[in-house]
């Protein structure tokens, strides 16, 4: 075992390891801004790392299916039709190795696996890491969203989900959900919804889209909610007609947010004068929740 060396790392690599960067971020320039993390993201050098060596996709793949194997104590397998990556994210000679795996018995549980390797040595220089969490969380934290989503006559169909799930080598359990979710800030995990409504006049669907942010922000999480017209291909993003605003999503910064109702309608009326209805049935992508578009719960068949 290597000898423990403390990581600084940059903000861009630190969250494109837990899986949290966004395009916004990135266009930000915040890549050189460093992170103050506490323990729970204290990722170190050597720290539980072997001395083993990775030096392709196969050995990886190996390593990284053993190792949570180990961690979960049930069989991984690599998603059917996926594909190992290799990348240096900082293009600071690591090696990310990133693969889509699921449970042998539970091949609908899709998530993502990672290690880091050094690209001179093929060294481990992190720990193995997943957020096959999500679906211990996702039941719990949904919930409360899902039963008003479902109880509202306006709604077509919906799906609600955790996103920006953490990447680490943890093992959690139910009652750590407090801590898994954080103060409600950037970077902590977020319920994400994909909401379908019947076009109408945009004031009508304003009032829906309004009416759902006020009431959902009752549960007190970060959250983004996204709009369609049923009929809309919502697996292409330009086909949104309103996503929850930035100061909005997150629960620490909502009290202070500008959220009217009169500007859901000019941005809800110029959007639906772009999107067209081709019929798509809601049957979302194969993959990682974080990173798909997942299926909609229709309310009655469409």
């Amino acid at each position: 075992m290597k000898e423990v060396q403390k990581l600084l790392l940059t903000r861009k690599h630190f969250l494109q390891v837990v899986g949290l960067l966004s395009s916004e971020a990135i266009l930000s320039g915040c890549s050189k801004e460093k992170l103050e993390m506490d323990s729970f993201f204290n990722f170190t050098k050597g720290d539980k790392v072997s001395d083993i060596e990775i030096p392709d996709k196969k050995s990886a793949k190996d390593f990284i299916l053993s190792e949570l194997s180990k961690r979960y104590d049930e069989d991984f397998i690599q998603v059917d039709g996926t594909e190992m990556t290799a990348y240096d994210p900082d293009e600071d000679r690591e090696i990310c190795y990133e693969m889509l795996v699921a449970p042998k018995t539970q091949l609908s549980k899709v998530f993502t696996s990672m290690v880091y390797t050094n690209a001179d040595t093929n060294k481990q220089v992190f720990p193995v890491m997943d957020n096959y969490q999500q679906y211990l969380f996702t039941p719990i934290v949904c919930k409360p969203f899902e039963e008003y989503l479902v109880n509202q006559d306006s709604i077509d169909g919906y799906a609600v989900k955790l996103t920006w799930n953490k990447m680490d080598d943890e093992v959690w359990t139910a009652d750590q959900v407090e801590q898994y979710m954080g103060l409600g800030v950037d970077g902590d995990p977020v319920v994400g919804m994909l909401i379908m409504v019947a076009r109408t006049s945009p004031e009508e669907v304003a009032q829906i889209i309004y009416d759902a942010h006020i009431s959902c922000a009752q549960f007190n999480r970060n959250m983004r909610l996204v709009f369609g017209l049923t009929g809309c291909d919502m697996r292409d993003s330009k086909n949104n007609i309103y996503g929850t605003h930035l100061d909005y999503m997150y629960f620490n910064t909502r009290k202070n947010a500008s959220f009217q109702y009169t500007d859901i309608v000019k941005e809800v009326a110029n959007q639906m004068k772009i999107v067209k209805e081709t019929g798509w049935d809601g049957i979302g992508r194969v993959g990682d929740p974080n990173n798909v578009v997942s299926s909609v719960t229709w309310k009655q068949k469409k």
